[in-house]
């Protein structure tokens, strides 16, 4: 939890041009500064400016692989910079398509802030890029393609996601690669609107190309935090080069846009496409309360269990 200000400017003769600036500071000493554009927002063509920087002094990691262990928790930096514009075309959030250009600079470290350290658990050498920072230049084009019956509250339909990009190397010495996620996302009722049957199924990953193929750097793996963060576990608790996820849950309206949740996910994570294996999915399952705030937001509480226990997670920022 961060604290800080922001500011915002807009203009226009229907406010789509939109300036906002903004910084948080945490007691764990996590400091993000960013500046979001954006040109053309009611349009049908738009464009979209953002520059952040984000210091994270404990950020975690159990290593590589699907069969890491709670155990080998440990802790390092990770400051980024990073430079992006998106040409959007199409006004809807549900049916969009984007171009992307941007810079990305990681620089891990040491952690100051928590314990154990990861050098302090993992041998020197077994960590890809362990202290060595990445310049890329990044391409890539995303979009958004849907048939629902509600964009807010779906009860009926299907949605799907896409997004490519390609990372090259600022110097010979910076990794290139490729980057996808690809989403999928079905509503079905359960006799009548306010009760939903609600899937989703993720597959993101990263794919090594160049002089590079051999190593990609840790902090860039595909890994389970955020919007791919496996409900019972920890957050950032397995990576590898790919990823995948998929989750389904009864919805129940009790409230206007509250809605009550029951899940059931299973989660992992693999170097490549062959190995994903359903006995070695991590399995979570739980419940908890959803609102619907827009098109684009939703707010959820959820408490799930898995074999490492409970977790309890409060997403203010999803869009499921």
């Amino acid at each position: 939890i961060g604290f800080g200000p922001a500011l915002a400017w807009s203009a226009g003769p229907e406010h789509d041009v939109r300036v906002t600036l903004s910084g948080t500071w945490s007691v764990s000493d996590r400091r993000r500064v960013r500046l979001l554009g954006a040109l053309g927002e009611r349009r049908p063509v738009g464009l979209q400016l953002r520059a952040a920087y984000e210091y994270e002094p404990n950020r975690r990691y159990f290593g590589i692989g699907n069969d890491t262990r709670e155990s080998q928790l440990s802790y390092f930096l990770l400051a980024g910079t990073t430079a992006e514009g998106t040409l959007r075309l199409g006004l809807s959030p549900v049916r969009q398509l984007r171009i992307n250009g941007g810079y990305s600079r990681m620089r891990p470290g040491r952690s100051a802030t928590a314990t154990p350290r990861l050098e302090e658990v993992f041998a020197p050498g077994n960590t890809p890029f362990e202290r060595q920072a990445s310049h890329t230049l990044g391409l890539g084009v995303s979009g958004d393609l849907a048939a629902l019956d509600r964009a807010r509250d779906p009860s009926s339909g299907l949605h799907g996601r896409v997004d490519l990009r390609r990372a090259m190397g600022v110097s010979r010495n910076d990794p290139d690669y490729d980057r996808w996620r690809l989403e999928g996302r079905a509503y079905l009722p359960v006799f009548a609107q306010r009760r939903v049957i609600a899937m989703r199924v993720v597959y993101t990953g990263v794919d090594p190309h160049g002089t590079t193929a051999s190593a990609i750097p840790f902090y860039q793996l595909a890994q389970s935090e955020g919007a791919e963060q496996f409900a019972g576990f920890r957050s950032e608790r397995f990576r590898d080069r790919q990823l995948l996820l998929g989750r389904i849950e009864y919805r129940w309206e009790i409230l206007f846009r509250l809605s009550a949740i029951a899940l059931y996910e299973l989660g992992e994570v693999a170097a490549h496409t062959g190995e994903f294996r359903l006995r070695s999915a991590h399995r979570s399952y739980g419940g908890g309360l959803r609102v619907g705030l827009s098109e684009t937001r939703t707010l959820r509480c959820e408490l799930a269990k898995s074999v490492e226990g409970l977790r309890l997670i409060a997403a203010l920022r999803g869009d499921f």
